[in-house]
């Protein structure tokens, strides 16, 4: 494996021997060019819509430009989540956000049924979430008792 590079919230890039391979995002298959062969397209693209509404998040993979797998991913939430929000939230006043770069569906399955988060903030690239942090940041400073 040589050249590995991380592409921000998109994926991963490198290349095997004489492969330029790509892992991640629709995004990142749209930048770097890699496509379905012409039968796999329409049918891969029902599914991860489908895995989609599950709130699955669809990570793909392409060698040489072109796309040969699609992965659904899901998060599971931890057992003891729902106690550790219910501490934070309920014991210690706090006000719990969901902050991901996951789509919107993929955040509230992850959020279920609990409704852990009292808002979420979804499909944000790295960037994005910094300057939610920052401003959340500066906000509790702000309020907090001189």
């Amino acid at each position: 494996v040589e050249a590995a590079a991380a592409v921000g919230g998109r994926g991963l890039t490198c290349r095997i021997g004489d492969l330029n391979v790509q892992v991640g995002s629709r995004a990142l298959m749209s930048e770097s060019g890699a496509a379905w062969g012409e039968r796999e397209g329409e049918a891969a693209e029902a599914a991860m819509s489908e895995w989609e509404e599950q709130g699955q998040t669809v990570a793909l993979v392409a060698v040489g430009g072109r796309i040969l797998a699609a992965l659904g991913l899901a998060d599971q939430v931890k057992p003891e989540a729902a106690r550790v929000v219910a501490f934070l939230r309920d014991r210690l006043k706090m006000e719990v956000w969901m902050v991901t770069g996951d789509k919107a569906e993929a955040a509230a399955a992850a959020d279920g049924e609990e409704k852990f988060a009292a808002e979420a903030l979804a499909g944000s690239g790295p960037g994005a979430m910094l300057d939610w942090l920052a401003a959340a940041a500066a906000t509790a400073a702000a309020s907090a008792p001189s």
